[in-house]
């Protein structure tokens, strides 16, 4: 029997148990430090944002990283409140991205999480501004967190800035808008060129998920109906924009873990692409209310997707294929049998999600 979003009812427990744990953990600890620290017109709309919700698989992805599974206490051990603290680092970093997504420069979205943007609720100054506190206040995070901070702030920096997020936001808009100056940018006949993701590690190229086989082949399916170039441009935003901070929590919660991370790094660069295909396909057939952000705005907008390069069917048969190959991945991750379980449903509710 199969619970909600495709995953069994013991793993479903153990990802809304540590999502419950996490959320207590989150909310109270940020929320204590802002309100003490800052002043209401960054707190209040910086936690308007993070309270919103949302389906919080960075911080589970880090956790089960961090092969942390105890949900009735899980800040009892040093290590288990490194792991929650290095987690609500990766979330308000997702959370500060999709406020700045959201404003009218960039998405112009109104809705987030099923509630007006930041934007909307607060003056655009103040989400701005909100967004900006969220971005730093995720280092003083990993500096609270303790253990190998140093390799933590190198991983969540690069992920999240100028050769990550930041990197792969910055072709998805210079593509959309076509309004960079002439000439200072990637564009190349009005598309951005792609030379490879720059956010992958040459270590991935040693593990069985990302070699040049599997790249060619994800490449060979965008030639028969596009462009090569623009499959290559396609790959280069998503593993940027949204991989490399997904990557990052994989990395992160290994590190908490003390273990290797080329292991980690493999599965979150699977996670990461196919949680991204599934967001394409989402945008075809999922609706507002239950996606809680406006359906069908990527075909509106002309932004470039899995579908509508290669069609929703091939790209459905697609995010099958990675999940199997990223549960693969994932059954081999050193952590411990109950966090490789949960870890392989994991990649089932992502494939499965209504949301």
């Amino acid at each position: 029997m199969t619970g909600k979003a495709g995953l069994p009812p013991r793993e479903q427990s153990l990802f809304s148990e540590l999502g419950k744990a996490f959320e207590t953990f989150f909310l109270s600890h940020v929320s204590d430090i802002l309100n003490r620290e800052s002043v209401p017109e960054l707190a209040a709309p910086s936690l308007y944002s993070l309270k919103g919700g949302g389906k919080r698989v960075r911080p589970a992805l880090v956790l089960l990283c961090a092969d942390q599974t105890e949900t009735a206490h899980p800040d009892a051990t040093p290590k288990g409140r490194e792991a929650l603290i290095t987690a609500a680092a990766i979330e308000c970093i997702h959370t500060y991205s999709l406020i700045h997504d959201d404003l009218p420069a960039m998405d112009d979205d109104d809705m987030r999480r099923g509630m007006p943007s930041c934007h909307r609720r607060y003056p655009e100054w103040a989400a701005v501004l909100a967004g900006d506190t969220l971005n730093t206040f995720a280092f003083r995070l990993l500096a609270d967190a303790g253990g190998d901070i140093a390799a933590k702030l190198r991983i969540l920096a690069d992920a999240a800035g100028h050769a990550g997020m930041a990197a792969g936001q910055a072709l998805d808009l210079s593509r959309e808008k076509a309004n960079f100056p002439a000439g200072e940018g990637s564009l190349r006949f009005g598309q951005p060129h792609f030379d490879g993701p720059r956010s992958v590690p040459p270590e991935f190229g040693k593990t069985r998920l990302i070699t040049s086989d599997f790249q060619k082949a994800m490449l060979d399916l965008f030639e028969p109906v596009s462009s090569l170039e623009a499959g290559r441009q396609l790959l280069a935003i998503h593993m940027q924009k949204t991989g490399a901070l997904i990557r990052a929590s994989c990395e992160l919660g290994g590190i908490c873990n003390q273990k290797e991370s080329h292991a980690f790094s493999a599965f979150g660069v699977g996670i990461g692409l196919l949680f991204q295909i599934t967001d394409d396909i989402l945008d075809v057939t999922g609706d507002t209310d239950r996606l809680g952000k406006t359906a069908g705005k990527d075909e509106r907008t002309g932004k470039l997707t899995f579908p509508s390069l290669i069609g929703l069917d091939r790209s459905q048969a697609l995010a099958h294929s990675l999940a199997a190959q990223t549960s693969g991945e994932a059954a081999s991750l050193p952590v411990s049998q109950a966090a490789r379980d949960a870890l392989v449903n994991l990649v089932s509710y992502i494939l499965n999600r209504d949301h």
